[in-house]
């Protein structure tokens, strides 16, 4: 009919709502056929929304088919069209971006997606167009749950089910919800739960005409039934879904398919799995699907392991090494770290099989050394990782709609004891604001990490002779690695999983000032974790570097009681930690730093208005800031010291690349759930900035400092995972360019951080390198303080570092007093005629 009518446009409509019709069905062939024939008619009759429409489902089709080059060349057109066409309608402004975004998405360019999916959300946002604005919320979903963030993930799938169940048009929206939150509830091992959830999304996928969605359902639901045991139930499923997936031309469906079914038979016992799951990964693979190619060859490596051959094992592990760390180069930044984990499976069944290799040998065999390589190349690789942190510019943008200042504002609020709809309310503002940062992620700033090369024994060299350097992992077999300049050993641990309690206890007990009852916890500890170190040390050895992952890397080895004299470590042992042994390596090649004197920050303003307003006094005054930030500002000649409100993020960003050392007597606020968002408390440079300095904002820094002191609590803490540290304030001022860090792992009293801050400048200022300066104020203060004041305090990167500009303060005799107030009148009296002498010193 619409061919014979005179207009041109009704036939292109047609041939386009034909096209669509075709697309739902799964009938790609015509769909493709009839939305081409509609491209070219509205070309030919200059009808631009009929041509947007047709070039984005052309996009839609061609992704569908894994077709990922095509999808992005159709979306690129409908993008060109729809910016020549200043009356695009409110769905393809939002549609053609998103389209673009998934294609991008699909081919690995994360970032790129990222861009084009921020966007169509402002597109959605800014028309109110709620057909975008749902998926808005599923994309912010699947980026969350795509790096195991499944909180976060379930909250956004749980807010589409909500915003869609009110409109009973929106009956596949639902389903799509459904099948995310589904994938949730599946990966924390809810299966029972995802089942009934993919069964219920199934219901609506089977109606005609959408038959590709049935097809990624009966898929997930296939897997369900494996991992509940019901594996013929599950095997009919798949091959009901690879069968369609063939038919429709959907290749990555079919393949996702063929993978289940290939676990099936692994789980089954089939002899020929091992094959199956290769074939599979290949092809995968070639797909661009790393992240699935991963675990079709770790399926064939255990398969590989089963019958013995851990020499093809290790190769299968390997190849998936090197597919999972590509799914991880691609996630945003902030992300990236939940993500460790699932790396880490494959890093540890490679340090496994290569300790299987060692047998029962702890001495230098070729497989012991290739074990120590495997863990020193995850956290080489987490290194780099945090390095090339992708991030907007610092103070990018002011105002209501800077992503940064409205979460800034939102996190002092949930400080404050709240309504439980309030608090509800904030979480997801939270939520939306944290989604926004992470779509204008842009580029890469701050200092770069580079892996050194070669081996990671070969870096011994870099360690001093009484230096050694302890590599600890649980993994199994639990090991300790002992490297030092002359050679690399490795002995099994003990304790296992219940080291991860008892480092817990010893720590609570320590922070909480009940030394004795630590002391106890702390012997048990000492013989699982320093006995069989201490047995193996060479003769000479003064100074521990640690190098640990988890809740190991949070223990105050300082602390433990010596297990020939009960006393504590640190009286025989410099005690600091260190991500890793190249770590080290990398950065004792780097030229000394430039910077000179000190920065000091003290007493910042937010600690008693902002923060302390919504969080009562549990963030209140620091009564000892100030004068700690005299007296450290006292030893340095050259030296910034800036106090209250001139005590800001802005500051150190436009400043504080100049300087040897950086001390920051402040608060600090941990966030475990996102720990980007942790920040120093410092004042708010405008009206609508806070004044958080978040590490997010840390890592765009470029310093090149000796040493940067983090005088607050919990300075160092931060979610851990068996992986490795996730972020935090200390790691994230470590990679921009301080050479040591110190930072604290618990809640610490003021005036008794005063007093050991002062100590360790005092050290400083004779000369002594950051290590032995810690070292030795923490032994001071041990003979007539409590270790809760003490302990928590760790070095954290290079103990040699040295410090330049600081100098030694004189101790004024009683004959010297008068002499000063002297000199002091003289000087305000030189003042009173000469106004123009110079800035002040303090910044207030």
């Amino acid at each position: 009919m619409a061919r014979r009518a005179p207009s041109g446009k009704a036939e292109a409509e047609a041939e386009k709502g034909l096209g669509i019709l075709d697309l739902g069905r799964g009938d790609y062939e015509s769909a493709e056929r009839r939305l081409l024939r509609a491209a070219d008619l509205a070309t030919s009759l200059d009808e631009d929304e009929i041509l947007i429409s047709s070039l984005n489902n052309l996009s839609v089709a061609a992704l569908d088919r894994g077709r990922i080059d095509e999808a992005i060349a159709y979306s690129s057109r409908a993008l060109a069209a729809s910016e020549a066409f200043p009356d695009t309608s409110v769905r393809m402004q939002f549609a053609v971006p998103y389209n673009l975004a998934k294609a991008l998405e699909a081919s690995g360019d994360e970032e790129s997606a990222r861009a084009w999916l921020d966007r169509a959300a402002r597109s959605a946002e800014a028309t109110g167009f709620g057909g975008g604005l749902h998926h808005v919320l599923l994309e912010s979903a699947g980026l969350l749950l795509r790096a195991g963030d499944l909180d976060g993930a379930s909250d956004y799938f749980e807010r589409a089910i909500a915003w869609n169940q009110a409109a009973p048009d929106l009956e596949e929206d639902v389903a799509l919800a459904r099948q995310g939150h589904a994938s949730t509830l599946e990966a924390r091992g809810q299966i029972e739960a995802a089942l009934r959830e993919y069964l219920e999304a199934l219901k609506v996928f089977e109606k005609p005409g959408r038959e590709a969605a049935s097809v990624r359902t009966r898929i997930a639901v296939g897997r369900c039934l494996a991992t509940l045991g019901r594996f013929e139930a599950a095997d009919r499923e798949l091959a009901v879904a690879e069968t369609m997936a063939r038919r429709m031309g959907l290749h990555v469906a079919e393949e996702l398919a063929r993978l289940e079914r290939a676990r099936v038979l692994d789980s089954r016992g089939g002899p020929e799995s091992e094959a199956s799951l290769s074939r599979s990964g290949d092809r995968l693979a070639a797909l661009g699907l790393s992240g699935e190619a991963a675990r079709a060859h770790l399926g064939a490596a255990r398969a590989a392991e089963r019958r013995g051959d851990r020499a093809r094992a290790l190769e299968w592990t390997l190849l998936a090494l090197s597919e999972v760390e590509l799914v991880r180069a691609n996630l945003p930044a902030e992300l990236r770290w939940r993500f460790l984990e699932t790396v880490h499976e494959a890093y540890a069944a490679a340090y496994r099989l290569r300790m299987h290799a060692a047998g029962s040998n702890e001495g230098r065999s070729e497989a012991m050394t290739m074990a120590f390589e495997t863990i020193e190349r995850e956290r080489s690789r987490d290194l780099a990782d945090s390095a090339r942190v992708s991030l907007r510019p610092a103070f990018s943008r002011e105002g209501s709609k800077d992503p940064e200042a409205r979460l800034d504002r939102i996190q002092i609020e949930l400080l404050a004891e709240l309504p439980d709809a309030r608090r509800k309310a904030l979480l997801r503002e939270q939520a939306d604001a944290q989604r926004d940062i992470l779509l204008e992620e842009r580029g890469a700033s701050g200092r770069r990490w580079t892996e050194p090369k070669g081996r990671a024994t070969d870096h011994r060299a870099a360690l001093e002779p009484e230096e050694a350097v302890l590599t600890y992992t649980l993994d199994e077999p639990a090991s300790l690695f002992i490297a030092t300049r002359s050679g690399l050993t490795v002995t099994a641990l003990r304790g296992g999983p219940d080291l991860k309690d008892q480092v817990l206890f010893f720590s609570t007990l320590l922070a909480q000032g009940e030394p004795a009852h630590a002391h106890q916890s702390g012997v048990a500890l000492s013989r699982a974790l320093l006995a069989p170190a201490l047995a193996l040390l060479p003769r000479g050895i003064t100074r521990l570097m640690v190098a640990a992952t988890g809740d190991i890397s949070d223990l105050p080895f300082g602390a433990l009681p010596h297990p020939a004299d009960g006393r504590p470590l640190l009286e025989h042992y410099e005690v600091a930690y260190i991500p890793s042994l190249r770590f080290i390596a990398a950065l004792r090649e780097e030229p000394p730093p430039a910077g000179k004197g000190a920065m000091v920050l003290s007493d910042p303003r937010s600690a008693s208005a902002a923060v302390s307003s919504a969080r009562g006094a549990m963030l209140g005054p620091l009564p000892h800031a100030l004068e700690e930030g005299r007296e450290v500002a006292a030893y340095f000649p050259t030296r910034l010291l800036l106090e209250g409100a001139a005590a800001t993020p802005r500051a150190v960003f436009d400043q504080g690349s100049r300087y040897s050392a950086l001390h920051f007597a402040a608060h600090a606020v941990t966030d475990r759930q996102a720990p980007m968002n942790s920040a120093l408390v410092l004042s708010p440079e405008s009206a609508s900035r806070t004044g958080w300095m978040t590490a997010r904002e840390i890592y765009a820094l470029n310093l090149d400092a000796a040493l940067v002191t983090l005088s607050s609590c919990r300075s160092s803490a931060g979610p851990k995972t068996r992986a490795s540290t996730a972020p935090s304030l200390a790691r994230a001022f470590l990679y921009t360019g301080s050479r040591a860090v110190v930072a604290g792992l618990w809640d610490v009293d003021d005036a008794a951080t005063r007093d050991l801050m002062s100590a360790f400048y005092r050290e400083l200022s004779e000369g002594r390198t950051v290590g032995a300066a810690m070292n030795r104020a923490q032994r001071a203060m041990a003979r007539s303080r409590g270790a809760a004041h003490w302990a928590g305090f760790q070095v954290i990167g290079d103990p040699q570092a040295q410090v330049t500009g600081v100098v030694r303060r004189p101790h004024l005799a009683g004959w010297e007093i008068p002499l000063g107030i002297v000199v002091v009148g003289a000087a305000a009296a030189l003042m009173a005629w000469r106004p123009n002498e110079g800035p002040p010193l303090v910044m207030a």
